[in-house]
């Protein structure tokens, strides 16, 4: 891009493909050329100091959301006692083991990992697997299952409105920050406040799951609010 013959050939490149916009990554600076193609074509250019992947990644979630409007997240999609929940946490936590025990007692399963959440008229979220996962299931001590070979029919459904997030986190991480019951807030999703509650995992994954069912169960009791 040093000569101008070069510059010129890669300016009427860009014209023809009728770029909308240019990014340029891991970068804070643009090189002349790059300028001469935003002053003569007037395509914006943007720079970002992240990697071509991680920029990747963010542009194609802002899009997403912005046009589908539609987030991905992670975690585990139960329906209980009629609420759809989201169970966060970081990995290891325990949440899709709590999650399993929580359908044999009862619940629905939705999905593992990764999560659609889809704006639909109003501030009503549904949520659902992705296609390519959606009826999958990563069990530590059995790898990767069909999860209609493990669950019955009738606990399992394709997704789920959306009424609370349950984040599982280190009972050391929560106890200098006060007493869990007071550990609640909301989380905004495509302008939804969604309630949000925090809970200390033990990694003892019977307790744990008893423990979100007496959250869940407390939360629809109150009315679903916080």
């Amino acid at each position: 891009m040093r000569d101008r013959e070069s510059s010129l050939t890669f300016l009427e490149e860009i014209r023809a493909a009728k770029i909308p916009c240019i990014f340029i990554c891991a970068t804070e600076k643009i090189a002349d050329h790059l300028r001469d193609v935003n002053e003569q074509t007037g395509i914006p250019l943007l720079t970002s100091a992240h990697d071509a992947f991680i920029l990747e990644s963010r542009l194609t979630g802002l899009l997403r959301e912005k046009i589908d409007h539609r987030v991905r997240v992670h975690g585990v999609l139960l329906k209980m006692f009629g609420l759809g929940v989201l169970i966060q946490g970081d990995s290891g936590a325990g949440k899709t083991t709590a999650g399993t025990m929580l359908v044999r007692m009862g619940h629905i399963w939705i999905a593992d990992d990764a999560i659609d959440i889809k704006k639909r008229q109003g501030k009503r979220l549904c949520a659902r697997g992705i296609k390519s996962t959606r009826n999958l299931i990563d069990l530590k001590e059995s790898g990767i299952l069909n999860t209609r070979d493990i669950f019955d029919s009738r606990r399992l459904a394709e997704e789920t409105d959306l009424h609370l997030i349950l984040e599982m986190q280190h009972r050391s991480d929560v106890s200098s920050r006060g007493k869990m019951e007071n550990m609640r807030a909301f989380r905004e999703i495509m302008g939804t406040q969604v309630p949000c509650i925090r809970i200390p995992w033990t990694g003892e994954h019977a307790f744990d799951a008893l423990e979100i069912e007496r959250r869940v169960k407390a939360f629809g009791s109150d009315g679903g609010t916080l």
